[in-house]
């Protein structure tokens, strides 16, 4: 699962601030940053959790003008969409076994899951907290261009 925001007129952005002498990289930088955290940490508190497993999963790896949020549990997919039935086969032996099955059977017929997304609706909840912060760095970036225009 993974999800991009994209900043429409940034680039232009960028380039007039290097043209006035400066760097905008720092800025938009920290603010990917902060979006990205603030995903991370929705998705923490909405995922399912009976053992902490896929919450501990989610992690933020930052880049130089970008962001990712990932959830490193495969079965956080099945989760965040659910799934529809199917069957499960044994892959090492010719029959499968739990405790408390009558005996081995040779294939379970599995009804499929619920879909209980965490990662959609945390990218939904943080999309005005994000837009804050590029709104602040596009005003800082605009009166800093303007700044040195001037000078």
């Amino acid at each position: 699962m993974e999800f991009q925001i994209t900043i429409q007129g940034l680039d232009g952005l960028i380039a007039a601030m290097k043209a006035a002498g400066g760097n905008a990289e720092p800025l938009i930088s920290k603010a990917v940053i902060e979006g990205a955290q603030r995903v991370r940490q929705l998705a923490h508190d909405k995922a399912p959790h009976r053992t902490g497993t896929l919450q501990r999963s989610i992690q933020m790896e930052p880049g130089d003008l970008f962001a990712m949020v990932t959830v490193g549990e495969k079965y956080g997919l099945y989760l965040e969409e659910g799934t529809g039935p199917h069957d499960i086969y044994p892959r090492n032996k010719k029959a499968l076994f739990w405790p408390g099955a009558a005996h081995p059977v040779r294939v379970v017929h599995h009804p499929g899951i619920k879909a209980r997304p965490f990662f959609q609706p945390a990218i939904e909840e943080a999309q005005p907290f994000i837009r804050a912060q590029f709104d602040a760095v596009v005003t800082t970036l605009i009166r800093l261009i303007q700044e040195r225009s001037a000078v």
